[in-house]
């Protein structure tokens, strides 16, 4: 059963729009690029590996994109996957180059010849988040199931290299699609009579699990004021679209306007007024904006606070 699914990140819906309000010269942009590409490598990655995760979901609990908080501190998991014996962490690495683990000097190397890179040790970052969601679990009483963590590397063509001890890392990193049968490997080890209600700790997990966010804005050191006004045409990127169409590529969508009122949500904050609508989208009528806020699904208006408020759900 998978109880949680994987969204498009909020961080890279939030760089996306973001480049598309930024003035063409801003300095803002090459970082920024950089970001989307890295973002929707990654995101494209964790997918790729989802599409394997269809063999264990009839039989296990799976929660996909998961953000926790424990001692104040966030922390997130690729995907996990919870059987009646064991909870399995999977962190997924989209890294096109070579990759070599060496046991020796604990180090993670990717690339070859005189290409090569060092990058922080997944195996290491798994284990810590291991210890994360442990201390979580304790926090929330919940049973002290055995974790097992897994390396997905998500390209098939990527060559995985290992100096040292081989069986280690065998035991841990493979391709995407050896994933559901580690887990099955793994499950036969099991013979204790002893078993976890799978499905009640993933719950547990659902109900405080959170969508992973960024203040990009303050992060890029932009004010709100200078991101460029106007609908935005998500089909070409063109701001300044009117009665619905792009004049750039004529793609007609009666929702931009919509669509723009939820980025504004998504990348200033979760509360609008209708005088901030009508700068950020550029609407010469007061009337149109009221009766956008008033049609948007997701936002209901506080009298005491005279704005416009995200539904929490």
């Amino acid at each position: 059963m998978i109880l949680r699914k994987r969204n498009k990140p909020l961080p890279l819906q939030k760089y996306e729009a973001l480049q598309a309000r930024l003035p063409a010269n801003s300095e803002h942009h090459p970082l920024i690029e950089r970001q989307i590409e890295h973002a929707t490598r990654g995101y494209q990655g964790e997918l790729h590996t989802d599409k394997y995760l269809t063999i264990p979901s009839t039989r296990f609990t799976i929660l996909k994109d998961v953000c926790l908080v424990s001692d104040k501190q966030t922390f997130q998991i690729d995907t996990i996957v919870i059987t009646p014996n064991a909870l399995y962490i999977i962190e997924v690495k989209s890294l096109r180059s070579n990759l070599t683990f060496d046991t020796n000097l604990d180090q993670f190397i990717t690339g070859s010849g005189n290409r090569q890179s060092g990058y922080n040790h997944p195996i290491t970052q798994a284990k810590a988040q291991k210890l994360k969601l442990q201390n979580w679990l304790f926090e929330h009483n919940q049973p002290n199931i055995p974790i097992h963590i897994f390396i997905a590397i998500s390209a098939p063509s990527t060559i995985i290299n290992v100096i040292g001890d081989h069986e280690k890392i065998a035991n841990t990193v493979t391709h995407s699609e050896n994933i559901p049968w580690k887990i099955i490997e793994y499950e036969k080890q099991y013979t204790t009579n002893q078993k976890y209600q799978h499905q009640k700790i993933g719950h547990v997990l659902l109900r405080r699990c959170k969508d992973f966010d960024l203040d990009i804005l303050t992060e890029q050191g932009i004010l709100p004021g200078q991101l460029i006004p106007g609908i935005r045409c998500h089909h070409c990127n063109h701001l300044g679209m009117k009665r619905w169409v792009c004049p750039s590529c004529q793609y007609n969508d009666r929702m931009a306007a919509i669509k723009g009122i939820d980025e504004y949500l998504l990348l200033v904050k979760p509360w609008v007024t209708n005088k901030e609508i009508l700068n950020y989208l550029n609407i010469d009528s007061r009337y149109t904006v009221s009766r956008l806020l008033k049609k948007h699904p997701r936002l209901q208006y506080s009298k005491r606070r005279r704005r416009w408020e995200r539904i929490q759900v």
